[in-house]
This record gives C-alpha cells, sequence and structure tokens, in this order.
C-alpha cells in the first residue's frame, strides 16, 4: 500500500484510471506506478520554482501570453 499524507498546500489533482485490467493483471506494476507519481509529486512541491520552470518549458498550457 502507498502511504498518503496530508500536505500544507494548494489542492492538486491527479488522476490515473484504469478499468481494472490493468491493476489485476500486474499490480505490482500499478503500485510502483503510484509510488513514483507520488514521489514526483512531493518533489514539485518541496522545489515548486524548478518544477515551475520546468512546467513553462514544456507544457504549453502554462505559456499563456500574459500582457
Amino acid at each position: 500500500m502507498v502511504e498518503v499524507v496530508k500536505v500544507d498546500q494548494p489542492q492538486m489533482d491527479t488522476t490515473c484510471a484504469d478499468r481494472g485490467e490493468l491493476a489485476e493483471r500486474d499490480p505490482e506494476m500499478v503500485k510502483r506506478f503510484t509510488r513514483a507519481l507520488l514521489k514526483g509529486l512531493a518533489y514539485s512541491l518541496a522545489h515548486s520554482k524548478e518544477a515551475a520552470e520546468i512546467l513553462e518549458r514544456n507544457v504549453d498550457a502554462t505559456n499563456l501570453d500574459r500582457s
């Protein structure tokens, strides 16, 4: 099981969905993926400036013309 901790940050939603077939076929892979996702989210919270810079360079939705 993956440990979930409460963080004092604005809410951020990340959803991964599966019809259950993958979880039944390879539950260990699903656990590894979930752990990696949570590890990445924790890193982005701990290094928010770096994470924001990476998003600005790589995600078109954050490159809005703010003028």
